[in-house]
């Protein structure tokens, strides 16, 4: 199993990855991907304001295996040095008049042509090149264990903060809902010389009315709990390698 480099294309004004862009990623991870028009629907409101908005017939949406939502990725960003990363919307797949159920900050960097892809066992990682400057967008799907509901949901976690580590979302793709992180751990000062480091199965919590409503447990996906430093690596534990998502204190299998 290795990283993956596949081809992105953008629309008019770089601000949204086409139908054939989202295409090369479905390849890799499976899913589907059409045009919102060809899906069925009539219009998609709560897109960030950018200019130029994509028609219907062009607005691509992803949606993964097993998904009751679809995953658009439009707007967000700038031009600037520091805000290259578009947004990540989830949209009910309904036909006619849609609204945006939920949506991440900071999605693929708006200036890739390419990205990498993490094709797992069960899960799919997708992500800026490691080294596109100021970027710390991209997103991971996972089956996850609603322990509140008593179910397993497909999610997906993605990036909420570009400049905070261990600051991401979830958004449940089956039945619909935002969740975020639970507070887990940090950084460990390596005062003695040796190189702390723990995960935990990476935990999503959303709230309703002050009350916890429900709990996602991931399958493959881990977060940080002690670590040594913030920036991207592959750690060894116990015979499992472990690599980061974009500094971002979450970690996925690969060996």
């Amino acid at each position: 199993m290795a990283w993956q480099i596949t081809n992105i294309s953008w629309g008019s004004g770089y601000n949204y990855i086409t139908v054939a862009g989202w295409q090369n990623i479905a390849e890799l991870i499976g899913g589907e991907v059409k045009s919102a028009q060809d899906w069925g629907m009539t219009s998609v409101s709560g897109l960030y304001d950018d200019s130029p908005q994509p028609t219907i017939d062009n607005l691509a949406v992803y949606v993964p295996d097993g998904a009751n939502y679809g995953i658009i990725a439009f707007g967000g960003g700038g031009t600037g040095t520091y805000y290259q990363n578009n947004r990540l919307y989830f949209v009910p797949m309904e036909t006619g008049d849609v609204a945006v159920a939920g949506e991440f900050a900071f999605g693929i960097n708006r200036q890739a042509t390419t990205v990498r892809v993490w094709a797992g066992d069960g899960f799919s990682i997708v992500t800026s090149l490691a080294n596109a400057q100021y970027s710390h967008g991209g997103f991971a799907i996972d089956t996850f264990e609603d322990s509140v509901n008593g179910r397993t949901v497909l999610g997906i976690v993605g990036t909420s903060n570009m400049q905070s580590t261990s600051v991401y979302n979830g958004f449940d793709l089956e039945y619909g809902g935002g969740l975020g992180n639970a507070p887990t751990g940090g950084i460990v000062a390596q005062s003695d010389g040796r190189l702390y480091f723990e995960v935990i199965s990476l935990p999503l919590v959303e709230t309703s009315g002050g009350l916890v409503s429900k709990v996602l447990i991931a399958e493959h996906l881990y977060s940080r709990f002690y670590d040594y430093d913030t920036n991207d690596k592959n750690v060894l534990v116990n015979g499992i390698v472990f690599s980061e998502l974009l500094e971002r204190g979450i970690y996925f299998p690969t060996e």
